[in-house]
């Protein structure tokens, strides 16, 4: 268990680094890193008893679908780019 919790911490702060690389403005580093954080946890938890492609399409709907849709009001694109 304990294990699992460095490797959720890891790629929160992996994420964070990500979005700094990148430009992300400041105000929005701990949502990346929750995201981040937890796909890992996500994927972590479901490797043991499902396959990888399976529990990394489990991770990637809890992160764009259920956090960054609800939480995030920046104008993220996921359906289409309008315009």
């Amino acid at each position: 268990m304990m294990e699992i919790i460095i490797q959720v911490l890891a790629a929160a702060v992996g994420t964070i680094a990500f979005s700094v690389l990148f430009s992300v403005p400041k105000r929005y580093y701990g949502f990346c890193g929750i995201c981040g954080g937890a796909g890992w946890l996500v994927y972590a938890l479901l490797v043991p008893s499902l396959s990888v492609p399976v529990a990394t399409f489990f991770a990637t709907v809890l992160v764009i679908f259920l956090l960054c849709q609800k939480y995030m009001t920046s104008g993220l694109t996921a359906g289409g780019v309008k315009g």
